[in-house]
């Protein structure tokens, strides 16, 4: 994801890049180092291996950061403690964790960004989903990603799940649904309820219902998700509603990474304007709606 956030700041005429930031370029082994180094170089662009070698030197006014929940956290409150607004696409922080970084910037009267997905589709899906939500009884998730992501389900899907999960049937907070909100953002607020495998069905327990088994998936909100994980995928996620007689299909697909680079682009210009923390591109765009 990096090399497209690079590519796309520097396309950008109102953006300018001022560094870029890998543990690779500490790896003089890797093949790759020194060409991309070089053609940053080229456009007068420097290259640190620690952000805050990068936070200290390139003095940015925004990070972008896309890396995992393990680290995210430490570049996000090295990236505010510096006076600098951060943009994270990293999912599968704890939603305390969210909530103390979002008291540090609202102290610091600094912007912050940490959305789930920045596709503007994905953001359409979302809320589209919501009113969809409304008019059937059952729904499923499946979500698709490439094989070198390590979370499960993707927070994408996590965030649909409470969004609709809070709203199916016309319900307006379901027991376990998480925040009942209208968009990923208040959905963002139920981080904290791990899902939860759907369990098997014990011996004589009414099956009234489809029996759960562990290839159910697991549970959020009352809603089941599913994961793929496999090479030639980007990432995708489906929606199927059921009523009685019917079933209804949303579903958003992107097939690059360059389909995220305008919600970045977004983001980076945006975070300038906001103080505190904000999950989602709903916020953003002013198409966040109240449950």
């Amino acid at each position: 994801m990096g090399r497209e956030v690079l590519q796309a700041v520097m396309g950008a005429p109102d953006l300018l890049l001022v560094g870029a930031v890998s543990r690779a370029f500490r790896d003089e082994g890797s093949p790759d180092v020194p060409t991309l180094q070089g053609e940053l170089a080229s456009d007068g662009i420097a290259t640190f291996s620690t952000v805050a070698a990068c936070l200290g030197e390139a003095r940015p006014e925004v990070l972008v950061e896309f890396t995992n929940a393990t680290v995210s956290p430490s570049i996000l409150r090295q990236a505010l403690d510096a006076g600098v607004r951060p943009v994270s696409g990293t999912t599968g922080i704890p939603g305390e964790t969210l909530r103390d970084i979002d008291r540090t910037a609202r102290r610091l009267g600094l912007g912050c960004v940490v959305a789930p997905n920045f596709s503007l589709g994905a953001t359409v899906l979302a809320i589209t989903a919501r009113v969809a939500a409304g008019y059937f009884k059952t729904a499923e998730i499946i979500e698709m990603h490439h094989d070198q992501k390590v979370d499960a389900p993707s927070g994408t899907a996590l965030a649909l799940a409470r969004l609709v999960g809070a709203h199916l049937d016309g319900s307006a907070a379901r027991p376990g649904a998480g925040a009942a909100g209208g968009s990923l953002r208040d959905a963002a607020a139920g981080r904290d309820q791990a899902p939860t495998p759907v369990r098997p069905v014990q011996a004589g327990e009414p099956a009234t219902v489809v029996e759960r088994q562990p290839s159910r998936g697991v549970e959020v909100g009352g809603v089941p998700v599913h994961s793929v994980r496999l090479s030639g995928l980007v990432a995708h996620h489906e929606i199927i509603f059921g009523s009685s007689g019917e079933t209804f299909t949303l579903r958003h697909d992107s097939a690059s990474r360059a389909s995220f680079m305008p919600g970045v682009l977004l983001a980076v210009r945006k975070v300038r304007d906001i103080t505190g923390l904000v999950t989602s591109l709903e916020d953003l765009l002013g198409l966040a709606q109240p449950g």
